[in-house]
């Protein structure tokens, strides 16, 4: 076996060498008495060892039903697995996606806090910045999406308009949107909650389960952001188009006027798969949200009911199976934190060893590309069960090497 690491310090073996071929009976019993219960081996520089199958954890059965389900549906719908092409890597655009998201936020806020005060917005001003968004976007879609994964409760509707912003510019791409019209779908994805500003906090973010009259006032959002858009004849009909439409469904089911099928826009269905993708995953002021693999499963689970299927295949061909921000089990019995999506074999940062129950954070590691040494994901892992905070793990993951 070629030993890739010995999963214990440099001064806790006997060798020169961290990695090495063990082809002797010699070093093998020098293995043995150091009492070494797991070590890493490479398999393309050696034998592989036989596997012994253990029964698969609730949540890898899961993750499995949910791979075979999209998988399927993407060879039955002749969907592609590409992704959007990449002019650099996640970590060359990493300081830059910062810069756009400071400056992008503060501008936001100041058109927000408008909007609360009763002044005039000034929605022309947001228009360079998106424009600095899709070139972002366009050099590596992951990088601003990985800044908006974990959000702070207090700047929620802020860092939620956001993400949903840039998950639609990137959207808007993968179906074939191009040029200026990527613009208009990045200011819709701002502005689609702007009438939220016109409810009152303590309903907004109440804990516990609304009233009627209460939810009925949170969904006058709608009504309300219309009515604050319409003021400014610069808005565009697809800005306005996202923020009637980001709540309807498919069937009927939504609101606020219960449309169904082709009388919702396509910016308006592929709004409403974002949107619900964003809320699920994320975590608010009392609510914490669930994995993003998981809110893709639900997501997949409601296509033609909610959504159209076409769009929602293609909406998981952009985002991943795993999507950025995902922490996964590895079959090498290690945690890792997705940083790039890539299908069924994205880019990752290994942040946690199972057995030792250590914290760490390695350099990224391609999974696609055959770069990490044959592992291969087998399921998501809860940040809480190993006691990891997400907020750290991805301020570590965005760090250069």
């Amino acid at each position: 076996m070629f030993v890739h690491d010995f999963n214990c310090g440099w001064m806790d073996h006997p060798f020169i060498k961290r990695r090495l071929t063990i082809n002797t009976d010699a070093a093998l019993e020098k293995v043995k008495k150091i009492g070494i219960e797991d070590l890493y081996i490479d398999t393309s520089r050696g034998l592989d060892v036989k596997k012994t199958p253990a029964p698969p954890p609730p949540e890898r059965i899961v993750i499995k039903e949910t791979k075979s389900e999209v998988l399927k549906t993407i060879q039955r719908e002749s969907i592609k697995e590409e992704e959007i092409p990449k002019t650099i890597t996640y970590q060359e655009e990493i300081d830059n996606a910062k810069e756009i998201l400071s400056e992008t936020k503060d501008v936001l806020v100041e058109a927000y806090d408008n909007v609360i005060l009763g002044k005039e917005t000034n929605l022309q001003a947001l228009h360079p910045i998106v424009d600095v968004m899709v070139e972002s976007i366009s050099r590596n879609k992951d990088a601003l999406i990985s800044l908006l994964r974990v959000k702070e409760g207090d700047d929620y509707t802020f860092m939620h308009s956001l993400s949903v912003s840039t998950m639609l510019i990137t959207f808007a791409k993968t179906v074939g949107i191009k040029g200026d019209l990527l613009n208009q779908y990045g200011m819709a994805g701002l502005m689609h909650d702007i009438g939220k500003m016109k409810i009152p906090l303590n309903i907004l973010n109440k804990p516990g389960k609304l009233s009627d009259d209460e939810f009925a006032l949170i969904q006058n959002h709608v009504v309300e952001g219309l009515e604050i858009l319409n003021k400014d004849r610069s808005v565009s009909d697809i800005v306005l188009k996202v923020t009637a439409e980001h709540h309807e469904r498919l069937d009927g089911s939504g609101y606020p006027n219960g449309l169904s099928g082709d009388q919702i826009s396509l910016a308006g269905q592929m709004a409403a798969i974002v949107d619900v993708f964003d809320a699920m995953s994320s975590d608010r002021i009392f609510v914490s949200g669930i994995p993003p693999v998981v809110a893709i499963n639900e997501i997949f689970k409601s296509r033609a009911n909610h959504f159209k299927e076409d769009l929602v295949n293609k909406f998981i061909n952009f985002i991943g199976i795993y999507p950025v921000g995902t922490l996964v089990k590895l079959e090498s019995n290690r945690t890792a934190v997705v940083i790039e999506s890539n299908h069924l074999r994205p880019i990752i940062r290994i942040v946690y060893e199972n057995i030792s129950r250590k914290k760490l954070m390695s350099r990224p590691i391609d999974l696609s590309q055959g770069t990490g040494l044959n592992d291969r994901i087998i399921g998501y892992e809860d940040p809480a069960r190993i006691g990891l905070d997400m907020m750290q793990v991805m301020e570590l993951a965005q760090l250069r090497y």
